[in-house]
């Protein structure tokens, strides 16, 4: 018999929806990062291959139902593969649990008990810059809604306009053949200057970045011809995608 690997930090998430649709939709630009478990809390940041949009991922510790951390790691992770066993995880009635060693130590027990053991890779520990962003316009709204607006946008361009003017917030596409134009009704917004704050964004990473399972709402924020950043903030969980213009 082999000899243990001895734990480095110990997690334990009684509800583990939570993380694996997070982990799902990071996974959605980029596979592997490196997952930082820090004594507030499990953290990634992490830019897309080709530069054009980032995930910043904070679970705090006061969500897990053991984080025994005596002092910050790191592990290079694929996100592929912890998607994966993470979604061996059936229900919440599951209780999951990490183990940081040499090796990431999975274990999911619930009406039945299952251990996985993911490797961990080497990767540059020098950490990823979250740019500190002036927005002119912050936007609060139904993630559902905006979902919706972006769907519509999809059925005639591959990127759309986020246009804020006159209390009004809308999606704008226009296509070789078509356009669409959707105002949203219910959207609590505010606008840091009189005149209408228009960007255009790429349609297919705005569909990657909007999830519905996370939270209710989302909070947008941007400026004119300026990096769009969408927050999701529930319970113990933030996280935040940021997105570089189409010019």
């Amino acid at each position: 018999m082999g000899k243990k690997t001895e734990s480095k930090a110990s997690l334990t998430l009684a509800e583990p929806k939570k993380l694996i649709n997070c982990i799902k939709a990071i996974n959605g630009l980029v596979d592997e990062v490196l997952l930082r478990v820090k004594q507030d809390g499990l953290q990634i940041i992490a830019m897309d291959p080709a530069n054009v949009a980032m995930a910043v991922f904070t679970f705090k510790k006061e969500g897990f139902v053991e984080y025994d951390v005596p002092k910050d790691l790191s592990a290079g992770v694929s996100l592929t593969s912890l998607r994966q066993i993470l979604s061996r995880a059936k229900s919440d009635e599951d209780v999951l649990k990490l183990e940081f060693g040499d090796r990431i130590n999975i274990g999911i027990a619930g009406k039945v008990k299952k251990s996985f053991g993911l490797s961990i890779i080497e990767m540059d520990e020098k950490a990823e810059k979250v740019p500190e962003l002036a927005p002119k316009a912050t936007i609060k709204l139904q993630t559902k809604i905006l979902q919706d607006a972006i769907d519509d946008a999809d059925l005639v361009a591959d990127n759309c306009s986020f246009i804020c003017e006159k209390g009004k917030f809308s999606i704008k596409a226009e296509g070789d053949l078509s356009n669409a134009r959707v105002e949203m009704l219910e959207a609590d917004i505010v606008v840091a200057e009189d005149k209408a704050v228009k960007s255009k964004y790429s349609v297919e990473y705005l569909k990657k970045m909007l999830i519905g399972n996370i939270a209710k709402d989302v909070k947008v924020r941007y400026g004119e011809d300026y990096p769009l950043r969408l927050d999701y903030k529930k319970d113990n969980i933030e996280l935040g995608f940021i997105l570089a213009p189409r010019i």
